[in-house]
């Protein structure tokens, strides 16, 4: 006969999240970025986010990694996420590697992109984009929008 069961709370903390769960949170950023949602991206990242973008400052602070997307948007044509090649778990931290498409009208840069998102209580609080600028120089390319 088995012992009597315990009655107690399964349900996990919400700032606890599982691998499919912070994987599910990174690729709702992508998206967002991709549609240029503010409000998805605001519902995604703490308060004291750092965005970290290879040979820029950091950006920290949701209202001015906020402020920095508006510029951003305000510039480009079109950004796509056009593959995502990796995508792991580690703790809290996910990295990816993925294949975008920043387009300012007729100009289009190709980066291959190493990306770590750290969360903290549920939402991303370091945002690290790494890409090469020699592998940057050589995806630019020209021509008519697709």
């Amino acid at each position: 006969m088995n012992p009597p069961m315990r009655k107690h709370n399964s349900r996990r903390p919400e700032y606890l999240l599982n691998d499919d769960q912070l994987t599910s949170r990174v690729v709702d950023l992508l998206i967002a970025l991709e549609e240029m949602d503010a409000d998805a991206v605001r519902a995604l990242v703490d308060p004291d986010i750092e965005w970290r973008n290879t040979g820029l400052p950091s950006v920290r602070g949701s209202k001015r990694v906020e402020r920095a997307l508006t510029i951003v948007s305000r510039l480009i044509t079109r950004y796509e996420v056009v593959e995502v090649l990796t995508m792991t778990t580690d703790h809290n931290t996910v990295s990816s590697r993925r294949r975008e498409i920043i387009r300012i009208g007729w100009f289009a840069m190709h980066l291959d992109v190493d990306g770590h998102y750290t969360f903290a209580n549920g939402l991303l609080r370091i945002w690290d984009d790494r890409f090469s600028y020699r592998r940057l120089l050589r995806g630019l390319r020209f021509g008519p929008t697709t």
